[in-house]
């Protein structure tokens, strides 16, 4: 039964962001204080955000392999 189905998806939904803690924020512009004011408490869960998420990107293998091509000799 399709109803039936659908209202599981969402309880399955539900518990998976309840135990995530999931919030939806859209708020992930990254800005700093001023010169030597250091950052805000946000301001460094979103820098950290943004470092954990850097490895679900294209970029993430790039400085790795050429480090081990560096290594490798295929470069002088």
């Amino acid at each position: 039964d399709p109803t039936v189905l659908r209202e599981r998806a969402e309880a399955r939904r539900a518990t998976y962001y309840a135990r995530k803690g999931f919030r939806q924020d859209n708020n992930t512009v990254v800005v700093g204080t001023s010169k030597g004011r250091g950052q805000s408490r946000e301001t460094t869960q979103e820098r950290r955000k943004k470092e954990a998420n850097k490895s679900a990107r294209a970029n993430h293998n790039r400085r790795f392999m050429a480090d081990k091509k560096r290594n490798k000799g295929m470069i002088p």
